[in-house]
């Protein structure tokens, strides 16, 4: 009986830990940021895995573990969107449609419509995005 528990057990926390085992079991899903990027569409559709909130932004990365910050709320007193931190799981992935705004260098913001071409892949940059919709990636099939 305790071997029944204990296979039970094991097989709990490989199914329900996604965060130990996200990155190796989607991988195949996910996008890379800088692969995805189209400057003349600011309308951008990315599989990511989510990793946490900060303030009001969703953060997300990418297979090359590569960072990028999706606004759901206008600023820290706008609470008609605060719902929405409790659908995203850390380690999930998740299909987003989001509108590009700039990106951060450093301190600085950089808004979309001053970014140049030649300087636009910048590896100390983060790109902030602003949430339209999402979905989750939910898989068919699961691999032991």
């Amino acid at each position: 009986m305790e071997f029944i528990i204990k296979i039970y057990i094991i097989l709990f926390i490989l199914l329900f830990n996604s965060s130990l085992y996200s990155v190796q079991f989607y991988e195949s899903y996910l996008d890379v940021i800088e692969e995805k990027i189209n400057l003349e569409n600011k309308d951008w559709q990315m599989q990511l895995l989510f990793s946490r909130v900060e303030s009001i932004y969703l953060v997300f990365y990418d297979k090359k573990r590569k960072e990028m910050f999706v606004q759901f709320q206008n600023d820290v007193y706008d609470h008609k969107n605060q719902e929405i931190k409790k659908n995203f799981i850390s380690g999930q992935p998740y299909k987003i449609f989001c509108e590009f705004k700039g990106v951060f260098r450093g301190v600085d913001f950089i808004p979309a419509n001053s970014l140049q071409k030649e300087d636009f892949f910048n590896k100390d940059q983060i790109y902030i995005c602003f949430l339209k919709k999402f979905t989750p990636i939910l898989i068919d099939e699961i691999y032991f």
